[in-house]
């Protein structure tokens, strides 16, 4: 699935997921900040490709784990909620990651100081991509312990 697409799915599904049982506002954190990241991916000018890359997965992950939840019962919904707060972690540190990578333009900077600002992401390119690839380790973690819990 094309990663627009599931953007799409996403804003789609958000407004219903706050209704799932147990899960539903943590669902919708999830959801929320998927969406945010996605709207900031694009603003990265450094290591671009790996940080929409993790952000794809992330995306997809969002909506294959809110979608799983759609036909559960609250008690199974309970035993799910940890994986999930998990991953609410991961993304919160990859929106931190991607808020850094692509801050927000003030048309009031001079333009020397956007080019220092520019000039310290490239040296500081190496740390970012090792903190991207953590990153991804970790989504890699997350999705390994969703298939590893029951199938319901």
């Amino acid at each position: 699935m094309a990663a627009d697409s599931v953007i799409a799915a996403i804003r789609v599904l958000l407004p219903t997921a706050k209704v799932i049982p147990v899960a539903g506002p943590i669902l919708e954190a999830v959801l929320g900040v998927v969406v945010e990241l996605h709207t900031a991916v694009d603003r990265v000018k450094i290591n671009r490709k790996r940080a929409r890359e993790l952000v794809e997965r992330e995306a997809r992950l969002s909506l294959s784990i809110a979608r799983k939840f759609e036909g559960l019962s609250p008690e199974q919904c309970a035993e799910l909620l940890p994986q999930v707060k998990d991953l609410i972690v991961v993304l919160n540190d990859t929106k931190q990651c991607i808020l850094r990578l692509a801050p927000l333009p003030d048309p009031t900077t001079k333009f020397m100081k956007k080019a220092g600002q520019l000039v310290k992401r490239v040296v500081n390119s190496d740390s970012d991509d090792e903190e991207l690839r953590r990153l991804d380790k970790a989504i890699t973690e997350g999705i390994e312990r969703f298939q590893v819990c029951p199938a319901y």
